[in-house]
């Protein structure tokens, strides 16, 4: 079995679009890898939301990995429905990938609103965690 991880850190977003009617969001970020998919925290009532939170993969084939894709969509929490906006995406190909030690903090703009989200994707080894 592949011991191989990859983590995604999930920094945080800025000038958020409000989407609770009251000039906020409670947003979150679902990530998906792979089939895999896992979500951070809800931030409620931030435009500039801080997550500084890691997220972790399996990755099937490491020699793959250039040709995946890591996707962000941003969510805005609606809790008295139980539902959710879409704020917006980014994609991250993974030929981008850092390998642990050598990452840095990236900035990227969603594709649907005009805003950023700031993230991190290293590549580490299962015996870290």
């Amino acid at each position: 079995m592949n011991k191989e991880k990859l983590v995604v850190e999930v920094v945080a977003a800025h000038n958020l679009m409000p989407k609770d009617g009251e000039g906020l969001s409670s947003p979150f970020v679902e990530v998906e890898f792979e089939n895999q998919k896992q979500r951070t925290q809800v931030k409620y009532k931030d435009l500039n939301p801080i997550w500084n939170q890691k997220l972790v993969f399996h990755v099937t084939n490491i020699a793959d990995l250039p040709y995946r894709t890591i996707e962000l969509n941003v969510y805005n929490e609606k809790r008295s429905s139980n539902s959710r906006n879409f704020l917006g995406k980014v994609s991250i190909s993974g030929s981008s990938i850092a390998r642990e030690g050598e990452e840095i903090a990236q900035l990227y703009t969603l594709d649907k609103e005009a805003f950023s989200l700031m993230s991190v994707a290293r590549l580490a080894s299962s015996s870290i965690y």
